[in-house]
């Protein structure tokens, strides 16, 4: 299956699949660092990459039997919420660029696995910190997949704190750069006052929210 080739090269790494009705959830998973989720519903289709900020700390995906036995699947590190909305809007995208989309994928800026609580201390422990380089494969997942894919969804919001903005800045830059070497442009959702793509998760957007060129953004001033 095109859309995981790579994942055959870290045969070391917790590869988890986990089925949810007929789709086939994929991650990728080193220690503490989710580098990437995939959700597959149609093999022949193209995949949408989508960069979110973090991977969120283990939520189980609970199901009740009949019998009242609770029961709990792989942990998946994204929100069932924010899973459901880029499922959706992927699907929608389909009529946006003519392109016949058949599951997406989630990489990150930080691949570190943890609440939020725990990314903003973090941040606030090293204020000078790129987001783009928390993970020994951060940067080369979010490469990979701006290159390989045609269309790439920026989606990861302005940061946690105030104290982000310079190191957010600077990895708008570092994804920009690496969308306009492969000849690509960055979308988005649309964006916060100050420029940012809004997250996947913001209460503003709609189901019938569609994808926009990300463009020029005054934080790169």
């Amino acid at each position: 299956m095109a859309s995981i080739s790579q994942l055959v090269k870290f045969a070391i790494l917790a590869f988890v699949v986990v089925k949810m009705s007929k789709d086939s959830i994929f991650q990728v998973v080193e220690g503490d660092y989710c580098y990437e989720i995939a959700c597959v519903w149609e093999g022949q289709g193209e995949m949408l990459p989508w960069i979110l900020l973090h991977p969120i700390a283990p939520l189980a995906i609970a199901k009740q039997e009949a019998s009242g036995v609770l029961q709990t699947d792989e942990p998946l590190h994204i929100e069932p919420r924010v899973f459901k909305r880029l499922k959706r809007w992927t699907k929608a995208a389909t009529n946006t660029f003519k392109v016949r989309f058949g599951g997406f994928v989630v990489v990150h800026l930080y691949a570190k696995i943890g609440t939020t609580e725990e990314l903003k201390s973090l941040v606030l422990s090293e204020p000078n910190l790129s987001p783009v380089v928390h993970g020994p494969r951060c940067s080369t997942y979010i490469r990979e997949a701006i290159a390989r894919y045609r269309v790439t969804v920026g989606a990861w919001g302005p940061g946690l704190l105030p104290e982000c903005h310079e190191s957010m800045r600077k990895t708008l830059r570092f994804v920009d750069s690496w969308a306009s070497q492969c000849g690509k442009t960055l979308y988005c959702l649309g964006h916060t006052p100050n420029g940012y793509p809004l997250r996947a998760a913001d209460p503003s957007l709609k189901r019938e929210t569609r994808l926009s060129p990300l463009g020029e953004l005054d934080v790169w001033d």
